[in-house]
């Protein structure tokens, strides 16, 4: 057993210190598995449960207002969720028009594909199953309880009243966001930030990731315990995770936000889910 000593007090030491410690869960033996059609990379996800949503709000500070959860963020409940197969990465560019059948010459092809809208995401998803011929659904949009376990990985999550520099330079290792660090106008390739515990990419900043939910501000009165889903019909669809022009309070695992049906946003991508704790590799190869 190696035992890494990093001091907390140094900014840049929070980031060696996640580096550090997903190098070794990836090499752990971590499962991975590539889809071979669209190229999109799943990464296992054991089923567990875990307190989602926002329980207080933010202290008062000197610095900066108080940044409470919003109402659509309380209250924190335990919920449980089986186990699922993740990408590992946003879906980017290139790996949609590989599945839509619109071309490989995409600009940036590396970069999240975005002006990505509920309906859009569905025909995406359709087209992924159509490639089996099995009938059975293998693909979907995470529900946001799903999302939210990924984006958590273990960890519980508080809130930051103050946007010290050790705070900022803690998620900008992570998160690819406006404030306070930087004003850009575009997303960045996926990957190229620091992944999470459970080896998953870009989960906050970059673009927001559309969810299998609908959006009701009072929707966690609706959860059951167990794999928890809100599909009231409505206009909106939740999104999770912040963008790339989302302020910094704005950039954490608990914030809900929505998307209307077919309003395309720059802002908005989306992450496939692989149904199933089942061996990836047992599945029916895609037709030609």
């Amino acid at each position: 057993m190696i035992v890494l000593e990093i001091s907390f007090k140094d900014p840049l030491g929070k980031v060696f210190l996640l580096v550090a410690l997903n190098f070794m869960a990836l090499s752990a033996g971590a499962d991975v598995w590539q889809e071979p059609h669209s190229g999109i990379q799943f990464t296992r996800v054991a089923s567990g449960c875990f307190i989602l949503g926002a329980d207080e709000a933010g202290k008062l500070s000197r610095r900066v207002p108080p940044q409470p959860p919003r109402n659509d963020e309380l209250p924190a409940h335990e919920v449980c969720v089986d186990g699922f197969w993740l990408g590992v990465h946003e879906v980017t560019r290139k790996q949609w028009d590989r599945v839509m059948g619109e071309g490989s010459d995409a600009i940036d092809s590396n970069r999240p594909k975005d002006h990505v809208t509920p309906l859009m995401a569905r025909r995406f998803i359709v087209r992924m199953n159509e490639l089996y011929p099995s009938g059975i659904e293998q693909f979907r949009l995470p529900t946001e309880a799903e999302w939210e376990y990924a984006c958590r990985s273990g960890e519980a999550e508080s809130y930051i009243a103050e946007h010290t520099p050790e705070d900022v330079q803690r998620i900008a290792a992570m998160a690819w966001f406006r404030e306070p660090m930087r004003w850009d106008p575009e997303t960045r390739g996926v990957g190229e930030m620091v992944p999470n515990g459970w080896g998953l990419y870009d989960m906050l900043g970059n673009v927001w990731e559309l969810t299998e939910d609908t959006y009701l501000e009072s929707g966690y009165s609706q959860h059951s315990r167990n794999n928890p889903r809100v599909t009231v019909p409505s206009q909106r669809q939740v999104i999770r995770g912040g963008s790339y022009k989302s302020r910094f309070n704005m950039v954490r695992c608990s914030v809900r936000n929505f998307a209307l049906k077919n309003d395309p946003m720059p802002t908005v991508g989306l992450r496939v889910l692989r149904v199933g704790p089942r061996d990836p590799a047992a599945i029916t190869s895609p037709r030609d």
